[in-house]
């Protein structure tokens, strides 16, 4: 099978069965963004994405069939118990600046958004540096 032929099989057996994301019940309210955003798997490759929401414990892109895929594979070959884990790159105004954040995070969730991407979901786990400080300026100021 080729790799268009996985991507389309992957992508419907995806949206076949992940289908949660509506009756999740959710600690901390989603906030709709437009910013690019840069994927570092364990291995070292990056991928990119635009994110579309965010909160304070995670946040969703949307990406090509192609980097999904990627990413879900990498995603399924972790441990549990491995302190590997996907960088996410984000930039969000700080201070009237651009600031750019670092957030450890886990796939959660892989979703076909429509016919050409994919929606993907990224649970935070733990910050860079002041990343948690300017993830939650912003989100506060949000809601200003």
């Amino acid at each position: 099978m080729d790799i268009q032929g996985s991507i389309e099989k992957l992508s419907l057996e995806l949206s076949n069965h992940l289908t949660r994301v509506k009756n999740e019940k959710r600690s901390f309210i989603r906030y709709k963004i437009k910013r690019r955003v840069l994927i570092r798997d364990p291995e070292g490759r990056v991928f990119t994405g635009h994110a579309y929401d965010i909160s304070k414990q995670g946040l969703q892109f949307r990406c090509s069939p192609h980097v999904a895929c990627q990413l879900e594979t990498a995603s399924e070959q972790l441990s549990p118990l491995s302190s590997t884990n996907f960088i996410v790159k984000i930039a969000l105004p700080f201070m009237n600046e651009l600031a750019e954040c670092g957030i450890h995070c886990s796939v959660k969730s892989v979703h076909k958004a429509d016919e050409e991407t994919m929606r993907v979901g990224l649970s935070f786990l733990f910050f860079e540096n002041n990343s948690q400080m300017r993830l939650d300026h912003f989100i506060d100021n949000l809601t200003l």
